[in-house]
C-alpha cells in the first residue's frame, strides 16, 4: 500500500475493497473508466471473480477528506501462464484538482513494484 504527499495533499493507493463498491458506490466509480463501472456493475459476483483475477483496480484516496481522487487499472497478460506474466498499466484516471505529473509517476511507479513483486510479473508496461 502506497502512500505520498503530493501538492500538500496526503494520498493512500491500495487496492479496491469489497467496501468500496458497498458504502463509497458513487465515490468509487467517479474514478472509474467506463469499461470498468459496466463491469462492477453488470457481471454476476462469479464473472466478476474470475476478471479481478487478470484485472486489478487500485484506487487513489485522499486521506483526509476519504474521498476517491483516482484510480489505477493493472491488467495481468498471459496470466494463466505462470512463467512469464506481464503487467500492463491500462489506464490511470485523476481527478482534474489532483492531476499532477508527479501524482500520474507515483502511481506508475507503484503498479509497476506491486506488478513484479506481488504478481511475480517479469515486467510491467504502459498501455500506449
Amino acid at each position: 500500500m502506497g502512500t505520498l504527499i503530493i501538492n500538500n495533499k496526503f494520498l493512500y493507493i491500495r487496492k479496491i475493497k469489497e467496501d468500496d463498491i458497498k458504502y463509497k458506490y458513487y465515490d468509487t466509480m467517479s474514478v472509474l473508466p467506463h469499461e470498468y463501472i459496466r463491469m462492477l456493475t453488470v457481471l454476476t459476483v462469479k464473472e466478476m471473480e474470475v476478471k479481478l483475477k487478470e484485472c486489478k483496480i487500485f484506487l487513489i484516496e485522499d486521506v483526509n477528506s476519504h474521498m476517491m481522487v483516482g484510480s489505477g487499472i493493472l491488467s495481468l497478460l498471459n496470466y494463466s501462464n505462470t512463467v512469464a506474466i506481464v503487467g500492463l498499466i491500462e489506464e490511470i484516471t485523476v481527478k482534474k484538482e489532483y492531476e499532477s505529473e508527479e501524482l500520474r509517476n507515483e502511481v506508475i511507479n507503484y503498479l509497476t513494484e506491486y506488478s513484479i513483486s506481488e504478481e511475480k510479473c517479469i515486467k510491467c508496461i504502459m498501455k500506449e
